[in-house]
């Protein structure tokens, strides 16, 4: 069982806790910057950095000027839990290849979806997808005499990027994300000789000038339908064997039809200038061996709660991500395989501590000091003003210190533990001298005793 925590401190200043020997009235008045953490004597009521913790100390964070946000003070010694250092999470990432391309052939995923909000919604009742896709028929006119790999990767991930829950429809609450691939790195023309334009979620791309690619390359020559196009995903990116193959379906004048819409990001790559867009003409990609495509599909997303507001989620703290697991049947009976890479849950997102907050936090749910959820208005939803100190550019640690409050009841001394956590400012672009200098604290010991860590593990 959950030991109850006491309240939940959150420190954004990441210029150390506040020099031994500051008291609290000059720490209160402009000793410390907003949003410092300073630890101290609750007899003296002066701060410790250096020196071993004293027997009865407390946190404390400045929130405003003359203002401050205060733990429990600690009559006991304290063990802690550190977490790891924030990290915004990272879904699972499929692939599926060693297939073959057999013509009027019916290839099919079948793709069971999980999460703690699908849990929720669904109990025992999976939610699976099927995406389907039938091969074109096998004469010249369908442009796919010999069957091909090729044809399965683009068809299938257009049925996949086709479902209104896919990454391409809404970027913030999806269940996947797909793209075609072709692990081959091919003498292939790295830009167009005009500038190109592509829109995130259209299948039409266009040019300002004309459809040359790559004056003086091995390919030099004029796009043409079935010619293939590898788009990086970000603006000014180098094409990889990581960015999405799509093929030229119809040419008139300056615009062009892709196989599919567009998943990458939205932008004009300067004729002769750039390497976002790779053209690998038709016969070139046709030759390539089946084993050199694949598809690769990445778990989803959930929304995540705005700072300061409630999640509708309930209960949802620490995992926004959908993970996901794939079936092969039709054509991929005979061949195909997939292989994943696990994700990994995000931990000390600005979201999760403030739900620490809200959960937790000095009038947060649960605590007694809201009023009844049955009065009007509901008082529910969020923050008040200036009750939140979460900075949502910010990831976070957060240390987990338990404590025991020693009270007496019927002439016995009862140990009550308790927790204090402390989400402490990860700088990523420097020295995390806040966290650092707080966990040498601890490593110093309590009144001359140890303290013992639990292990440093991400938990929020």
């Amino acid at each position: 069982m959950e030991r109850p925590v006491e309240c939940v401190l959150v420190a954004n200043e990441d210029n150390g806790i506040s020099h031994n020997g500051t008291t609290l009235a000059a720490f209160v008045a402009g000793a410390a910057n907003i949003g410092e953490l300073g630890i101290f004597n609750a007899d003296t009521h002066t701060a410790v950095l250096g020196a071993a913790l004293p027997t009865r100390h407390y946190y404390a964070v400045k929130v405003a000027a003359g203002e401050i946000r205060k733990s429990p003070t600690f009559n006991s010694a304290p063990t802690y839990l550190a977490s790891a250092q924030g990290a915004p999470g990272v879904p699972d990432q499929c692939s599926i290849g060693n297939f073959t391309g057999d013509c009027e052939t019916e290839y099919i995923l079948k793709v069971r979806f999980e999460s703690e909000k699908i849990f929720q919604t669904y109990g025992y009742q999976d939610l699976v997808k099927t995406y389907s896709y039938v091969t074109r028929c096998c004469s010249d006119a369908c442009g796919c005499p010999d069957g091909a790999a090729w044809d399965v990767a683009l068809g299938i991930t257009k049925a996949i990027n086709d479902d209104k829950e896919n990454y391409l429809h809404n970027q913030t609450e999806y269940l996947t994300g797909a793209r075609a691939l072709v692990s081959a790195t091919p003498v292939a023309a790295d830009d167009f000789d005009n500038n190109v334009t592509i829109q995130f979620g259209s299948n039409v791309i266009t040019t300002a000038g004309g459809w040359d690619h790559s004056a003086g390359q091995a390919q030099d020559g004029t796009l043409a339908v079935g010619d293939f196009i590898r788009i990086s995903q970000s603006a000014g990116g180098t094409v990889a064997v990581s960015d999405s193959v799509f093929r030229v379906e119809a040419i008139s004048g300056t615009t062009a039809t892709l196989d599919r819409s567009v998943s990458a990001a939205s932008r004009t790559g300067t004729g002769g200038a750039n390497t976002d867009f790779e053209v690998i003409v038709a016969a070139t990609a046709e030759a390539l061996a089946d084993s050199a495509w694949s598809i690769a599909m990445a778990g989803g997303a959930h929304a995540t709660p705005a700072v300061g507001a409630f999640s509708p989620i309930a209960g949802v703290f620490n995992d926004n991500r959908v993970a996901i697991n794939i079936g092969l049947l039709g054509g991929f009976d005979c061949n195909g395989t997939v292989s994943c890479t696990p994700g990994s849950a995000p931990r000390g997102q600005a979201w999760q501590i403030s739900q620490l907050e809200l959960k937790f936090g000095k009038n947060a749910i649960g605590a007694g000091n809201r009023p009844s959820p049955y009065r009007t208005p509901f008082p529910l939803s969020q923050l008040r003003d200036n009750e939140s100190l979460t900075d949502s550019s910010k990831e976070y640690y957060v240390l987990s210190v338990t404590y025991a409050d020693g009270h007496e009841s019927a002439n016995t001394v009862v140990k009550s533990p308790y927790v204090v956590r402390l989400c402490i400012d990860d700088e990523t672009t420097g020295a995390t001298k806040t966290y650092e200098e707080t966990v040498a604290v601890f490593g110093n010991g309590w009144n001359g005793i140890s303290i013992n860590s639990d292990g440093v593990i991400a938990q929020l």
